[in-house]
């Protein structure tokens, strides 16, 4: 069998093949093929790089079907619509083929296109950019899918984890979460949740288009289709064997605008239209060598695509039926984001945070060959950009094995075969100098202001009342959403969420950006007082009204005046002191333990509860009509355990608070502290987190926090601590909890729901959960 096809050879079999060839692809190579997938022949480009680490596997295979995923098929047929597409299989290419890069996906892709002859000729497809991805000289680079789980890394970046992971096929699978905050997708989801409702008008018109017959001046279309002025707009027919293009002659400054194009048109044969940002005709090969282009693949994975570059870039979620009937396109761009909507449903959004800058850039058409389409009307409408994004804030720290600074100097979503559209890449630049400098700058800027802001945080009394509610997870992110449109009214607000999970926090955070803002915030915990001291100090007291009211005194309602009350663990109010704050709600009129005299107040009320209120009013102890009253806004607080993505925000700010209360430049935690604080079930939630490293800041004599400075109260495993008086209690697994086995220490501690929820190592809340679950009062365990 001959090894090698010569050129020669090469070009006769392109003319017999079915389907158009790039035959100029200098990434392939070329294998030739009867039906059975046998292998006749090579032909390889010298350009085609590490040729004997994948191309050498193919050749001992002998054919095809031994190496790649020919779903399902037996022969090879001629009587094919589109070419054959077929993926290596991942059991042939093992992580590491390719050196210097690991990887668990199949590195390489075959094309497969019929001859005349009965003969097939197959071309073998490698990832884009060989081979400066894969070069030890190249920057860090990660593969990620949708899910944010590493699937490819090249040693640039596998350098940084080499002691602790020796292997490095451990790595892959791992979520980026892990080790990276924010993730590369976080960064991107951020920029279209802080940008969201960005006003979208556009005051300055560039061209419009709507009579097509007088165009000359607006568009410019090449000859290699015909074009033809009907009633109804241009027809475009392109019968030729190359692509066609029309130019709208008006330019626009990428960089320097924001804009939305505008076109209608309706397809007669064969796929739409591609729309083209970029070079004019004539000043580059491809168009979209200095900007983008959207479209749809309807001979591959029939999904829309946007590309940066003429590369892939990304692709929507779900195939996309065929487009008919009259489409009306539009692409728009907002500060680095793009958009891409047809018929008004958005196809892709898309954020550059290294956005092309291209001074003078044109809108095309492009029109594949085979196709026509009837072109109703265009227009571009921009406006002077006025709203700054700053590029540069596009960084991520690596929080695993150590504290690493990287900017993502460019979001490099390039598929890895070109057949892997939902694995995204992204090219880290090592910034840790940088920032530690950055750092040792601010720093002694600040060392003079340092003591002050250390008797300030000392003499300060709100504690966990900060303004800034911290967290990227998904309930956090709608959480601060919904407050922000919360703040702007004066409805009273329910937060619910365990002891300990910043409902205090949060009712601060909706106070600061409220209409009330400029008042007091007062803080009333019903759980610290005594149950005949609440009614008094939420209402106030006339002089000589009970024993020891030796004066009078104000409230917390009236205290709060103009402001805001939050009400702590409401669950604690007596059925009396609960009937009149459902009075108060009802018109905002306070009147004193034993005054006569009703006080108007204008103020907002926030009321919280560890407890579920909805379980409280079925077991009696919780009035229904004052749970309707304040459940018109509720917002519901995660655990701590269930939002861990969220530690390393959280680390960095009470250890950046400490450091200032303490005068010293912690700089985070090593790998192995941080792994303990992420596998701990944490009990006590945000208030436990703050109190740990409290601790830890106080006893840490290194610039970062070593894990036996991690004083844990708890074991590390959930319901292992359960030990009372010296005795080792049954251990029950809140998983596996039944409803005998609940009835039966209800029984046990005769209904009590402290000393129930005590011996089954779970807490208050998760008790009321299962209580609820199983329809349990537990007054009908009392004796």
């Amino acid at each position: 069998m001959s090894l090698i096809l010569h050129q020669m050879d090469f070009n006769s079999l392109l003319a017999k093949a079915k389907f158009p060839f790039w035959a100029t692809h200098s990434k392939s190579a070329y294998l030739l093929l009867n039906e059975n997938g046998d292998i006749i022949t090579f032909w390889e480009r010298e350009t085609f790089y590490y040729k004997n680490e994948v191309f050498a596997p193919i050749k001992m295979a002998g054919n095809v079907f031994n190496c790649f995923d020919v779903r399902g098929i037996q022969k090879l047929s001629t009587n094919i619509d589109v070419p054959y597409i077929f993926r290596a299989r991942s059991d042939f290419f093992k992580a590491g083929t390719i050196p210097n890069f690991y990887t668990s996906l199949p590195i390489c892709m075959l094309m497969v296109n019929p001859l005349d002859d009965g003969r097939f000729i197959g071309t073998v497809i490698m990832p884009e950019l060989f081979p400066n991805i894969f070069s030890p000289m190249a920057n860090a680079m990660i593969y990620i899918d949708t899910q944010s789980n590493l699937r490819g890394f090249n040693d640039g970046f596998y350098n940084y984890f080499k002691e602790q992971y020796p292997d490095p096929s451990e790595l892959l699978g791992l979520p980026c979460g892990a080790f990276f905050t924010p993730t590369p997708i976080q960064l991107q989801n951020d920029f279209f949740s802080r940008f969201h409702g960005l006003n979208r008008d556009y005051s300055e018109l560039i061209f419009r288009l709507d009579n097509l017959t007088d165009s000359a001046n607006i568009i410019e279309r090449d000859n290699k289709a015909y074009f033809t002025l009907t009633s109804d707009g241009l027809l475009w027919e392109n019968q030729h064997n190359e692509g066609s293009y029309i130019t709208f002659l008006h330019p626009i400054d990428i960089d320097a605008h924001d804009f939305r194009f505008e076109t209608a048109f309706t397809p007669i044969k064969g796929e739409p239209p591609l729309v083209i940002l970029g070079d004019r005709k004539g000043d580059s090969e491809y168009l979209d060598m200095k900007g983008y282009s959207w479209g749809v693949n309807y001979s591959g994975r029939r999904r829309a695509f946007l590309k940066r570059y003429t590369y892939p870039t990304v692709e929507s979620d779900n195939t996309i039926t065929p487009f008919t009937g009259r489409l009306n396109y539009s692409i728009e761009k907002r500060l680095t984001g793009l958009y891409w909507n047809v018929n008004n449903d958005e196809i892709i959004r898309y954020n550059d945070f290294e956005l092309i800058s291209n001074p003078k850039a044109y809108f095309s058409l492009y029109l594949r060959p085979g196709c026509s389409v009837m072109l109703h009307n265009a227009a571009l409408y921009a406006e002077k950009r006025t709203l700054e994004y700053d590029r540069t804030d596009v960084t991520v720290r690596l929080t695993v094995p150590r504290p690493i600074y990287f900017m993502l100097s460019r979001f490099y979503n390039i598929s890895l075969t070109g057949s892997y559209p939902d694995i995204h890449g992204y090219l880290l630049r090592d910034i840790t100098r940088l920032q530690e400098s950055l750092i040792k700058t601010q720093n002694s800027y600040q060392i003079e202001k340092r003591e002050g802001e250390r008797l300030r945080s000392l003499l300060t009394s709100r504690g966990d009342e900060s303004s800034i509610l911290l967290g990227e997870c998904e309930e956090l992110r709608t959480i601060r959403s919904k407050a922000e449109i919360i703040a702007n009214s004066n409805a009273t607000v329910l937060i619910q969420g365990e002891t300990g999970s910043g409902k205090e926090v949060l009712a601060h955070y909706i106070h600061t950006r409220s209409l009330f803002s400029k008042g007091p915030f007062i803080k009333v915990d019903c759980s610290s007082l005594a149950p005949s001291l609440i009614e008094s100090e939420l209402f106030g007291h006339e002089k000589g009204s009970f024993t020891g009211a030796l004066q009078s005194r104000k409230g917390k309602f009236e205290q709060a005046e103009g402001g805001t009350l939050f009400i702590d663990e409401i669950n604690n109010l007596s059925a009396e002191v609960q009937a009149k704050l459902l009075n108060f709600l009802q018109d905002f009129n306070v009147t004193r333990v034993g005054g006569q005299r009703p006080i108007h107040l204008n103020l907002r009320i926030i009321i919280a509860s560890n407890i579920p209120l909805d379980l409280l009013v079925q077991q009696g102890t919780f009035r229904q009509d004052l749970f309707f009253r304040i459940n018109v806004i509720t917002l519901k607080l995660p655990p701590l355990c269930e939002r861990k993505d969220d530690l390393p925000l959280l680390c960095d700010h009470f250890i950046r608070q400490y450091n200032i209360q303490y005068g010293k430049q912690i700089t985070g935690l090593t790998g192995d502290a941080y792994r303990k604080l992420h596998d701990y079930w944490w009990p006590g939630n945000i208030r436990e987190l703050k109190n740990v490293l409290h601790h830890a800041v106080l006893f840490c004599d290194k610039n970062e926090i070593r894990a036996d400075l991690i004083s844990l109260k708890y074991s590390l495993e959930k319901n292992t601590h359960s030990i009372v008086q010296g005795q080792e209690k049954e251990k029950v697994p809140a998983r596996g909890i039944t409803k005998e086995k609940l009835m039966e220490y209800l029984r046990k501690n005769n209904g009590n729901i402290v000393k129930t929820a005590t011996e089954l190592s779970i807490s208050r809340q998760t008790l009321y959960y299962h209580l609820k679950r199983y329809d349990i009062n537990p007054d009908t365990h009392r004796i």
